[in-house]
């Protein structure tokens, strides 16, 4: 009798085609699926199946001990997984205007003003402005939350901390930096190549001012102090790297690989990711400057955006480990360019101590994952 009881609910659990809170659409397997893989809801608690897919409810409440489960959770829809992220461009740069248009009162003078546009003070704001895209989807995410504090927003994208803390946390670090390293050395590699292709006349220190972290920064950096060096090396790992990463992966892509899977979820995201950072060469006039520009920049942001994406998906939807990244990997990028600009005897040395940090930090994340 119970066997059949059990036999009769398995063929029930294939049965469902839509999820009857979420709306989500169930994949099609051979295999039994008690619960929704966007919301979690165990289906054992619903007596019907829902044959025809239907407008989901305005506000899908994830408890805490649903997000803990199963943290790959990402209950809001594609269409928002795509609008908010680039919307956030937007926001913040209002955020920036805002302000400038007061500052163009205090500084009437054009050279004193555009002087003021192109000094490491004015790039440390603008940079700092990037919380914008963390914001916006810490917000958002509140909705689904049937207790929406910070650390529950934070959780269900992307940011937690496993048991036992501290050895996971130093691994993942040891991740971050690794990947940071790696990911440099490949992205200036990739750099490299297409300046040997696309410029005959390749000059050397191009290498590393073909792609830049998140704005061009060549000029800026150029002519910064020690001080400003290092300011903006802490905003770019505190603010750029937890920001845009919370943004693009957390958010952007784990709503898109619920909806279209692995792969196509990663490389949509990676690809707006690149435009995004590139988006300003469009504003030149000529035609072949922006092909140029295009073909130097595009692959080595869609390269480190894929690197940051599987890193995301491959460490099961915790964002540590990419955050550390992609700011490791920015800091990194200012200190090189700020190197080989003002102080290019050192390039070597610096270049044999990532090598050295490279090894050391995949080395002890070996230890780390096989002894605790």
């Amino acid at each position: 009798m119970n066997e059949k009881k059990d036999s009769e609910q398995e063929e029930f659990f294939k049965n469902w085609k839509y999820c009857p809170r979420c709306g989500a659409k169930i994949p099609e397997t051979e295999k039994t699926i008690r619960y929704c893989y966007s919301c979690g809801l165990q289906f054992e608690n619903f007596p019907y199946i829902i044959e025809k897919s239907f407008k989901p409810p305005e506000s899908i409440k994830l408890t805490e001990k649903e997000i803990n489960e199963d943290p790959e959770l990402a209950p809001w829809t594609p269409r928002a997984s795509l609008i908010w992220p680039i919307l956030s461009i937007f926001i913040m740069n209002t955020v920036v205007i805002i302000p400038f248009t007061f500052i163009v009162f205090f500084i009437p003078n054009i050279s004193k003003l555009m002087e003021f546009i192109a000094s490491p003070l004015f790039l440390i704001i603008f940079s700092v402005s990037e919380f914008v895209f963390m914001i916006i989807p810490l917000i958002y995410v509140g909705q689904y939350l049937e207790r929406s504090s910070l650390k529950n927003r934070l959780k269900i994208l992307g940011i937690f901390i496993q048991r036992p803390k501290i050895q996971f946390l130093g691994k993942e670090l040891l991740l971050g930096i690794g990947f940071a390293i790696l990911g440099f050395f490949l992205v200036n590699l990739i750099s490299f190549l297409l300046e040997l292709l696309v410029n005959p006349f390749y000059i050397f220190p191009n290498i590393f001012t073909a792609q830049a972290p998140s704005v061009d920064i060549d000029s800026i950096i150029s002519s910064a102090g020690l001080f400003e060096i290092i300011l903006l090396v802490i905003v770019m790992i505190l603010v750029i790297g937890l920001s845009e990463e919370v943004a693009f992966r957390g958010f952007m892509q784990k709503g898109l690989v619920k909806e279209f899977g692995k792969e196509l979820g990663i490389w949509i995201t990676a690809i707006i990711f690149a435009i995004i950072h590139i988006v300003t060469i469009f504003l030149t006039l000529s035609p072949l400057s922006i092909l140029r520009s295009f073909l130097l920049l595009f692959p080595p942001y869609l390269f480190l955006s894929l690197l940051l994406g599987y890193l995301f998906y491959w460490r099961k939807s915790n964002l540590i480990a990419p955050i550390v990244a992609h700011g490791v990997y920015d800091a990194i990028t200012v200190l090189l360019v700020y190197i080989v600009y003002q102080h290019f005897t050192f390039l070597l040395l610096f270049l044999l101590i990532l090598g050295i940090v490279l090894i050391l930090s995949f080395f002890l994340y070996y230890l780390l994952e096989r002894y605790y």
